[in-house]
């Protein structure tokens, strides 16, 4: 029995009509559901509410729930559970993070009625906004190269420069690099964390963390203090997709996280587009497979907005992208190259007496300013 300053004692059932928020915070810190099993279990009683109301045999007629998760689901009524609900958004609200469950207006339209099993609760430290929606998430490896780091750079740099939010998963690699290129335009961008909103995840990120919840948002499903737990990621892989318009893959192995989130995507009905890279490379087998399968092959911010509704599309085009307002050094490798004739990279890195591992991040950004093309076996030409 718990006390309420407007109805004196009250029971469970009386406290969730109170803050009706508390019921969706409890049900959300019951172990051992999956977001399937609450997602079914919310679809055969209604709400929290008519979970805890609903008999044991009820309940078991959901297959798959373990026997702890039967137990607590039958006391997410009770006031210890709603006190301890009330206690965790306690500690959001200092932590500057708001909880928002599933039915409150300022819960995602994009999850609540897009995915089949949305989150009941979402942990936000930072804002979201409604132009967040169109977002693109660009995901990849995290161990990612040279090439596939300064692709999502600048992927993101230019969509976020065009008003597009960017929407990742804090990562190392192909992640941080989405989140650093939206922040560098000054843009916004979205994390969804796969651990409590209070960790996170690497730890050296935690600078970047603050920072991309000053210009947007980290999110998370999880209650607080949860670990960085394997199976967290690909459970927290269909938010990603789920706010987003269109998943970009960069660089991702045959085995990588990041096909999950496209599979995730294309299941929900977002569009997927992928960066090529080498043949050779193992980084780059998962990107070129989904191509294969008939994701749109992503070379700039051009081809990422052709997937956009023609009502999403964002048009501001900020200047730097002609040969006129380029640096000195941009300029110096376009007059190595010709409109004409195919230049193999290591010629015009001897030409240019520096490395060709240096040399092909900046061919790869003014293929991506649409100045230069590149052909097979790293070769090259001006566009005329």
């Amino acid at each position: 029995m718990g006390y309420h300053p407007h109805f004196g004692p009250v029971t469970g059932a009386i406290y969730m009509k109170a803050e009706p928020n508390l019921a969706w915070v409890a049900l959300n810190r019951v172990r051992g559901l999956t977001p399937r099993l609450r997602a079914a279990l919310l679809d055969a009683f209604g709400d929290p509410e008519g979970i805890a109301r609903a008999a044991g045999a009820a309940l078991q007629s959901i297959p798959g729930l373990p026997p702890r998760a039967l137990s607590d689901l039958g006391s997410i009524a009770t006031p210890q559970s709603l006190r301890l609900a009330r206690e965790e958004v306690g500690r959001a609200h200092r932590l500057g993070a708001t909880v928002l469950a599933c039915p409150q207006r300022e819960y995602p339209d994009r999850l609540r009625e897009g995915l089949p099993d949305p989150p009941p609760v979402l942990y936000v430290q930072g804002t979201l906004q409604p132009g967040d929606d169109p977002a693109v998430a660009i995901v990849g490896s995290r161990r990612s190269s040279a090439y596939g780091t300064e692709v999502a750079r600048r992927l993101a740099y230019d969509l976020a420069s065009r008003g597009y939010t960017v929407i990742s998963g804090l990562a190392r690699g192909i992640d941080t690099a989405a989140h650093r290129g939206a922040l560098e335009a000054g843009g916004r961008t979205l994390a969804v964390l796969g651990c409590g909103i209070d960790r996170v995840y690497p730890a050296s990120s935690a600078g970047l963390a603050r920072k991309i919840a000053s210009r947007g948002a980290l999110l998370s499903e999880f209650p607080l203090g949860s670990r960085p737990l394997a199976f967290h990621f690909p459970i927290r892989n269909r938010i990603i997709s789920g706010l987003s318009q269109a998943v970009i893959v960069v660089e991702a192995a045959e085995a990588s996280g990041s096909l999950i989130t496209a599979r995730l995507a294309t299941e929900q009905g977002r569009e997927v587009g992928a960066v090529p890279g080498a043949v050779t490379s193992p980084l780059s087998a998962g990107a070129n497979l989904l191509i294969q399968d008939g994701a749109r092959l992503v070379r700039g911010w051009q081809d990422v907005e052709e997937l956009l509704p023609d009502h999403c599309r964002h048009r501001p085009e900020p200047g730097g992208d002609s040969a006129a307002e380029l640096g000195e050094r941009a300029r110096r490798i376009l007059e190595a190259l010709s409109p004409n004739a195919p230049r193999h990279i290591d010629v015009v890195a001897s030409d240019l007496r520096e490395s060709a591992g240096n040399l092909l991040v900046d061919l790869l950004d003014l293929e991506l300013k649409r100045l230069v093309v590149s052909l097979p076996g790293k070769h090259f030409l001006r566009r005329s």
